[in-house]
């Protein structure tokens, strides 16, 4: 999570970030120059893609430490698509 996306009832909101399906282990990263394990990551990244969100669509996560809502794209999409709707009634 880096950037606040919007505000809702008065929190910030977060999007959970894309997780890549696989990178090099510890190991690999411990052996290697660090040039070498950016770019196997970036390549596995590429060739594999990211995984799935962590977050179900419609979960809404409030960390109350920070005082911030946590959510995944598709949500915040579905969130924003029903306040203006709200909004436009």
């Amino acid at each position: 999570m880096n950037q606040c996306v919007g505000i809702f009832n008065g929190r910030p909101v977060f999007l959970e970030q894309p997780r890549p399906r696989m990178t090099v282990s510890a190991e690999f990263s411990r052996l290697q120059s660090p040039e070498l394990v950016q770019k196997t990551n970036e390549w596995m990244r590429e060739f594999f893609g990211f995984a799935e969100s962590l977050l179900p669509d419609g979960q809404v996560i409030h960390d109350k430490l920070a005082d911030r809502l946590v959510m995944n794209h598709r949500t915040y999409l579905q969130l924003k698509e029903a306040i203006a709707k709200r909004e436009s009634q």
